[in-house]
């Protein structure tokens, strides 16, 4: 009897042994494998319009040329010429637009209009008498340029170019001597611009950048003079630099993402 309950024993709990290790290799090879959801890395989409601001400094190469010199106050003969530096602020506002083509390029228009105050001056120390003073004033800067931008998140780097028009306050000036007088002109000049700049955009809509500017204007011909006399230049604000950082709002609308 006792080898009967011994034997009866020893079999229950060699099945329920098997039993359980059968299960657990059941449940091994039939349950699927977790894997962890990998994290989605979020793309921000430059496509849409903006507006905003934009403050900084700026200089420029200024020249004088005389085409028609008259008595009794100018010192240049006709061709004769001076140049100076001329430095100061710049300040204003943007509004554009811009379509991320993919994940990278992104196509984009700009307006830009600004104050200013660069300006600069030198006393003649060459020609005539030399006490003539030549000086000159940006008081605004406008552009229309395209541009082209490469972007990594939320992050551009981009370049632009086209079309640029500044009004330059103009002035001739003697005060000494036997031949006095002085004369002023305020002149509109186009050309071109390029440049390029930094962008990153903020969490809140807000995009903060840095951008460098080239504007390269045409010469105007003033005519400074008095009742005494004419005198008839070619000036240029030349070789012009802004570097200004900007604050922008992009907007959702038809070209938002």
């Amino acid at each position: 009897m006792k080898r009967l309950a011994l034997t009866v024993f020893v079999a229950t709990t060699a099945g329920a042994a098997f039993g359980h290790s059968a299960a657990s290799a059941d449940l091994s090879t039939k349950a699927p494998a977790y894997k962890a959801v990998p994290a989605v890395t979020p793309t921000y989409s430059w496509s849409g319009c903006y507006i905003g601001g934009q403050a900084g400094g700026g200089w420029s190469h200024s020249n004088w040329t005389n085409r028609v010199s008259e008595v009794p106050w100018a010192d240049f003969n006709p061709g004769d010429g001076i140049s100076y530096h001329a430095s100061g602020w710049i300040g204003g506002g943007q509004l554009g637009c811009n379509y991320q083509i993919d994940r990278q390029w992104v196509l984009g228009i700009e307006g830009t209009i600004a104050g200013a105050g660069i300006k600069g001056s030198r006393l003649d120390t060459v020609f005539g008498q030399q006490d003539d003073t030549y000086s000159n004033k940006i008081t605004a800067l406008y552009t229309i340029t395209g541009r082209l931008g490469y972007a990594w998140n939320d992050w551009m780097l981009y370049g632009k170019g086209g079309f640029a028009s500044a009004r330059v306050d103009w002035a001739a000036v003697d005060t000494s001597g036997v031949n006095q007088g002085a004369g002023q002109a305020s002149l509109w000049h186009q050309g071109w611009t390029v440049g390029a700049g930094l962008d990153h955009a903020l969490s809140s809509g807000f995009i903060v950048g840095i951008e460098y500017g080239y504007v390269g204007l045409n010469a105007k011909t003033g005519q400074f003079g008095d009742t005494t006399g004419s005198y008839l230049n070619d000036v240029t604000p030349s070789h012009i630099h802004t570097v200004v950082g900007r604050l922008s709002y992009k907007f959702s609308g038809p070209f938002g993402r």
